[in-house]
């Protein structure tokens, strides 16, 4: 019989599977002849087809398609025996192996220094790798049919050697591999003299392959090898490297050894990285562009356009998914380059104020008002400055009745129709503009209020520090988005002047007076979606200089120095920067969470000692923190609590039990809710203190696990969150 799996919508995630992955029978209980799991995986994945068909050809060797999934028992047990078990990997020698599995086992495929995280339960490939490379096998070899485990070979002329799912008998595997496997000969190895018939000289190592070589194999070992060399050269080695990552003149291509360029510290480093993308795209992916554009920023130069060039050339040669999202990217670039052609964001800033005010004040009720205006307008229907009155009454009406709970609908079709007649005598009246755009905005039509907000922007300049034209130019960011946002969902051609727009118009709102934190939002979400980094992290920063005490600011700019400088960069996040305004326990908090969000990306990195590291950090600019003011104090103590619990939890996984023992004591020398709040690893301080008091009992330490117990269960009444730090 077989099985639907229940968490069918993560693989459909994943995967983009058509159909569901079908699970084998569960029967008989157990297919785990022996738990391997303390032994590293050993089975040679390859990472994508193409290499591993270029192998194929190379070799001989069939290909060995390989289907897991978690949950599954026979699945399971592959993954914890066999796939780790040297003889079933002497085997599996004869192949060219691939996994493919639709489910994620760790956070992260690469650290921000761009060095590969294998993944952890099958080795060698990341999860993106194993997961992304189904629908490409399911295509050529799968019959229309997903299921798991499975293991399927394939001839280098594309036979089908064997297809093997649905087993009761895991060894018909085995026999498969031995069967169609194409092994080298091995010359037997010399018996040592005087050391036993049992014990034989090891057969000659493989002699070392040249740069070369490595440069030329597509095997997923060498590139391994060759990565691991960049990482460990120096300067001057590795802008060598950087320089080959892609050429012309070589069938394989090496991404990964672009990404490290990318991603690499030094500056020279990163020129060759990008200069050697904008010369030989092909090879390259998508993200390599954005790394690069985000290095170069959005101001004009000869490298940024040398890498616009290059970036629709890749385009040219790439499915035509891939071609529209680097189409798009390349407009979105060449958008925030040139910039607005109508919002000159410093002259609107020139005039801004905060107290200035342009809306009219009622004397008598507003409909009696408007009633006078109409009578005028009765005289004389196009007459614009009446027209214009009209709208700026009626605006000033929708917004009383919005504030007081009434439907401004009719008021709002009223303003548009008045600012509308108005535009018709004077197209380019700032205030007639300006008050269609924000009528049409209010009524939901996007289109024709950023158009005329377009036309508004350079006569309102003299307007900036009023509502009104605050508001206009909230209009021209928002509509803007919106539409920019269904282009992208439509797959359309990407409009550059309303991007660039939208873009200059959100960074006055930012930067007014008048502007709030969410038109700041609203900032980050466009720039992001259209994978704008530099302009991203620019109007991040610009945000935080804004409102410095606003901690949904300090989050996002926590996240962009993550994203663009990784956890080195948060350990000096606010070194230098300038927060007005911000005294010396709120910097010293906000840089304690900067570290402590470091040390949980080492943790992700499996960079256990800097991690252990980046926690003490973070404890010491918090106690700071308290030192400098007691206001800070539960807010302070909470993250305190997850630092030390944090160090606990790792001396604890690694062995280090004493170590463990005394932070998580130190963790709980002081009260707070958080010993009984998950952390950014879903890990509850207290549910730390219970692993180390468990294994300090199995280590038969009754004494030091005893003094652990009347923490054991938390106290009765505590509340749920930290303070919140403004």
């Amino acid at each position: 019989m077989l099985l639907h799996r229940s968490l069918l919508a993560v693989a459909g995630l994943c995967l983009g599977l058509a159909a569901p992955v079908l699970a084998q029978v569960d029967e008989p209980a157990s297919y785990l002849r022996e738990d391997r799991t303390a032994s590293p995986p050993l089975m040679p994945w390859q990472r994508n087809l193409e290499d591993a068909l270029a192998l194929s050809r190379a070799t001989g060797k069939p290909l060995l398609l390989c289907v897991n999934m978690d949950g599954e028992l026979a699945s399971e047990a592959l993954a914890a025996d066999r796939y780790r078990d040297p003889d079933f990997v002497a085997l599996a020698d004869g192949f060219i192996p691939l996994l493919a599995s639709p489910d994620r086992h760790d956070a992260l495929d690469h650290t921000s220094r761009g060095v590969r995280i294998p993944d952890s339960k099958f080795g060698r490939v990341t999860n993106s790798e194993h997961m992304e490379i189904e629908p490409e096998l399911f295509e050529r070899w799968f019959d229309g049919r997903r299921v798991a485990p499975r293991h399927v070979g394939v001839s280098p002329d594309g036979e089908v050697l064997f297809d093997l799912y649905l087993l009761t008998d895991l060894s018909k595997i085995d026999a498969a591999l031995a069967e169609f496997g194409k092994f080298e000969p091995v010359a037997e190895a010399p018996t040592i003299e005087g050391a036993g018939a049992e014990v034989s000289a090891q057969p000659e190592p493989p002699p070392e392959l040249s740069e070369g070589e490595l440069l030329d194999s597509p095997d997923a070992a060498h590139r391994d090898l060759l990565e691991a060399r960049f990482v460990a050269a120096s300067t001057e080695d590795r802008v060598r490297l950087a320089g080959a990552a892609l050429s012309p003149t070589r069938t394989t291509q090496h991404p990964e050894l672009l990404r490290l360029a990318l991603r690499d510290p030094e500056p020279v480093v990163r020129a060759a990285g990008i200069t050697t993308l904008a010369a030989y795209p092909r090879g390259a992916a998508l993200l390599h562009f954005s790394l690069a554009a985000q290095l170069l920023g959005d101001a004009p130069s000869e490298e940024r356009d040398a890498l616009l060039s290059a970036l629709q050339r890749f385009a040219t040669d790439a499915p035509e998914d891939v071609a529209l999202s680097a189409m798009q990217h390349a407009r979105a670039l060449r958008a925030v380059g040139a910039g607005s052609e109508v919002v000159d964001v410093e002259a609107w800033l020139l005039g801004s104020t905060s107290g200035a005010s342009s809306e009219p004040v009622a004397d008598v009720a507003w409909d009696e008002r408007l009633a006078r205006i109409e009578e005028r307008l009765a005289e004389d229907p196009d007459d614009p400055d009446l027209n214009v009155l009209f709208a700026r009454n009626g605006r000033a009406y929708a917004l009383d009745l919005m504030r007081t709970g009434g439907d401004p609908s009719f008021v709002l079709e009223d303003v548009r129709s008045a600012a509308d007649r108005a535009r018709n005598v004077r197209p380019d009246d700032g205030l007639a503009n300006g008050l269609f755009a924000w009528s049409s905005y209010m009524l939901g039509d996007f289109a024709s209020a950023s158009e005329a907000a377009r036309r508004s922007m350079r006569a309102l300049q003299a307007w900036s520090s009023t509502p009104l034209a605050v508001d206009v130019v909230d209009v021209l960011a928002d509509s803007g988005a919106r539409l920019v946002y269904e282009q992208l969902g439509r797959r359309e051609a990407l409009s550059e002047n309303l991007l660039a727009d939208s873009a200059a118009a959100h960074e006055v709102l930012i930067r007014h007076p008048m502007g709030t934190e969410a038109q700041a939002l609203h900032a980050f979400q466009l720039l992001g979606a259209v994978d704008l980094r530099a302009a991203q992290r620019r109007a991040i920063e610009l945000a935080l200089e804004r409102w410095p005490q606003s901690g949904t600011m300090h989050e996002w700019y926590r996240w962009v120095v993550l994203r663009d400088e990784g956890p080195d960069g948060l350990l000096r996040a606010y070194d230098g920067r300038r927060l007005a305004g911000i005294d010396r326990a709120q910097r010293s908090s906000f840089a304690g969470l900067a570290k402590l969000q470091a040390a949980e990306r080492r943790i992700e990195e499996r960079d256990t000692q800097r991690a252990l590291e980046d926690y003490r950090l973070a404890f010491q600019d918090l106690e700071d923190a308290v030192g400098a003011s007691a206001s800070v104090g539960s807010f302070a103590r909470w993250y305190q609590a997850q630092a030390r619990a944090g160090r606990a939890r790792l001396f604890l996984e690694s062995g280090r039990l004493d170590e463990a023992l005394a932070e998580i004591l130190l963790c709980f020398t002081f009260e707070t809710p958080a010993h009984d709040e998950p952390d950014a690893r879903g890990v509850r301080p207290r549910e730390t203190l219970r692993a180390v008091r468990d294994a300090l009992l199995a280590a038969g330490r009754e004494s030091d696990a005893a003094a652990l117990e009347r923490y054991v269960e938390p106290p009765q009444a505590a509340d749920a969150e930290p303070a919140e730090q403004d």
